[in-house]
This record gives structure tokens, sequence and C-alpha cells, in this order.
């Protein structure tokens, strides 16, 4: 096992922010985390590909944040002008964006259904982790798989491999023709492993 360290650079809002990647040397691939930013990983054959993959996550994490400290932003002023927050309802929302994705998906329509099949495990994982007090990071599919993991309630999952490890909130900008119908058709099968968990969960009682 090599291992490496070394200062990546990411920025959000304009803000440049130094982090450091541990890289280490696991057969033919390099794999990386920030110890700054708990849920940071990136792969990779080489090292500049892995240090690649490493700030591109650490890119999305950043901005996972400040989506969120925006919405609290939001939510708090709205508080001071009167208004009631709305709640977050991740059980309804993971059932309403399969259910989209599946119609999308029924008509060809890869992107879109590619894009909610995402949210939908996201927020079915999400669901299932906050009624059973898990701590997680506040981080999209690609790395809230990886976390799930670790926890027993998710020991269908722990041993295979991240379906979602190539997701991208950010694909929600990007052209139709980027998505075709084998990455929607990887992303459905494991958006239904995660309704799976999500219905488990109902049933015993975990979430009513």
């Amino acid at each position: 096992m090599v291992m490496f360290e070394g200062d990546l650079v990411g920025g959000m809002g304009g803000m440049r922010n130094e982090f450091t990647a541990i890289i280490e040397k696991d057969g033919e691939w390099f794999i990386a985390y920030c110890p700054e930013l708990p849920g940071a990983n990136g792969q990779g054959r080489t090292v500049e590909e892995c240090k690649e993959s490493l700030a591109a996550a650490i890119s999305l994490i950043l901005e996972d944040r400040r989506e969120d400290a925006m919405r609290r932003a939001g939510e708090w002023l709205g508080a001071r002008a009167g208004r009631k927050p709305m709640e977050d309802d991740y059980r309804d929302a993971a059932g309403r964006h399969y259910k989209d994705a599946d119609y999308l998906f029924s008509d060809s329509r890869w992107a879109n259904a590619d894009h909610l099949f995402g949210l939908a495990a996201e927020c079915a994982l999400k669901a299932v982790m906050i009624q059973n007090n898990l701590h997680f990071n506040w981080v999209h599919i690609n790395t809230l798989w990886e976390e799930a993991k670790v926890f027993p309630k998710f020991a269908q999952i722990a041993n295979g491999e991240n379906p979602f490890s190539k997701w991208l909130i950010k694909q929600r900008y990007s052209s139709s023709a980027d998505i075709t119908m084998e990455t929607a058709e990887k992303h459905k099968h494991g958006a239904t492993e995660a309704m799976g968990i999500l219905h488990a969960a109902s049933l015993n009682g975990v979430i009513s």
C-alpha cells in the first residue's frame, strides 16, 4: 500500500479552499479520501485521475452544503416573516420521484428518468436513516450509498457495488444525449433496491 499526501484546491461561490488528499494504491487502482471533509472519496487508475475524482466529490459536497445553507437561510427568513417552514418528507418524496422516474423511463426519456431515480434512492435511504437516528452527511446518493453500507439496516447492499457511483446531481444540467438507456437502467435497479429497503422498514414499523 502506497500513501501520498497533497493539497487539493476547491472553491464555492468564488472562494478558494485547500484540502488534503490521502491517496492509497489498492491493486491496479488508486483510492483517495479527504480527512477534512467526511464522505469525500475518489478513485482512478492513475494518481491524477484519482485526484480529479476526489476534487469532483469535494466540489459536490460543498455545493450540497451551500444549497442546504441557502435553504435553511430561506426558512429563517420565512420564519421572521411569519411563514411556516416546509417540512421534509423523504418517504413521500422517494415514492413520487420513483413513480415519475418509472413513467419517464417507460417513455424512453432516459435523462430525466435517470435524475429522478437517483433522487428517489437518496430520499429512500435518508428516510430510513432519519427514522433510525443514524448519523450521515448531507450528501447526494453517489456518496450516501457508501455511507449507508456501514449500518446493519442496509445489510442487503453492504457487499455490492455502488450503482450510483457515477451519478451526479449536476447532471440535471447535462444534455439528454449524455444519458443512455443502460445508465438509466442501472440507476433504476439501484433505486428499486433503495425503495425495497424503505418498504421493508415500513412493514417492520420503523417508519409509519
